[in-house]
């Protein structure tokens, strides 16, 4: 009941599920693997909602199924203080491919988050932290996946707070991922799967869309020059 008691808690739960990831790993069951990963983050999204709604666990067939209605690759990372891993899931399989630790991929984060805030554009400068981070985290993809495809990523640790769209594509160094993909960020695949159930079973009829678009900005410095077509630009998206 009491907050010392929950973190405590926590912690060693966090613990066991990274053993338990890592055990069945080992033993060859990647899939089984990837649900206990996924039960994790429902325990952690159940929480943050605060008892409003439950994320029914799924299982890996769910997410063969929901990689076929997206259309799309879902990528599952799982940083870890030892052993990190992914998982791509297509329509027809799922794989696992292992990483660094966190306390590799991290550092790597930290530098290249600094170079784009700080306003220099990494394809340009030659960043070797955002070239290595395009070779851990976005080449096991490219060799499973066409280089067009449409990606949901389920993020984790340090990858939460950082633009993996911003990187280096795998396939064209010169060109963000961005360029070569769409990307799409998602809390878990238990609540993806959730959704798309309850949109199974109670189908409703499609509303009109909504659309918030900011833009065209006063320019706070000759660096920032006004944009000249912003406008225009708004305009005709929503037109």
């Amino acid at each position: 009941l009491k907050d010392e008691y929950k973190l405590s808690h926590l912690s060693s739960l966090i613990r066991f599920y990274r053993d338990y990831v890592d055990f069945l790993v080992t033993n060859h069951q990647p899939e089984r693997a990837l649900e206990v990963a996924e039960s994790s983050r429902s325990h952690v999204l159940e929480e943050r909602m605060g008892g409003e709604a439950t994320v029914e666990k799924h299982g890996a067939q769910d997410y063969l199924r929901l990689a076929r209605q997206t259309h799309a690759v879902l990528l599952e990372y799982w940083l870890c203080p030892g052993k990190s891993y992914v998982w791509t899931i297509t329509p027809g399989a799922i794989r696992i491919h292992s990483l660094p630790s966190a306390s590799v991929i991290q550092p790597l984060i930290e530098s290249y988050r600094a170079m784009i805030t700080s306003g220099r554009n990494p394809l340009e400068t030659s960043s070797e932290s955002g070239q290595r981070l395009s070779t851990i985290l976005l080449t096991p993809l490219a060799e499973a996946t066409a280089a067009d495809a449409q990606f949901i990523v389920v993020e984790d640790g340090g990858l939460h707070s950082f633009p993996l769209q911003s990187l280096p594509a795998p396939r064209d160094s010169h060109k963000f991922w961005i360029e070569h993909a769409t990307v799409a960020i998602a809390p878990s695949l238990n609540y993806l799967a959730s959704r798309a159930h309850s949109a199974e079973a109670q189908p409703t009829a499609r509303t009109a869309m909504d659309l918030l678009v900011i833009g065209e900005p006063s320019g706070s410095s000759p660096q920032y020059p006004h944009l000249e077509f912003a406008a225009q630009e708004i305009d005709s998206i929503a037109s």
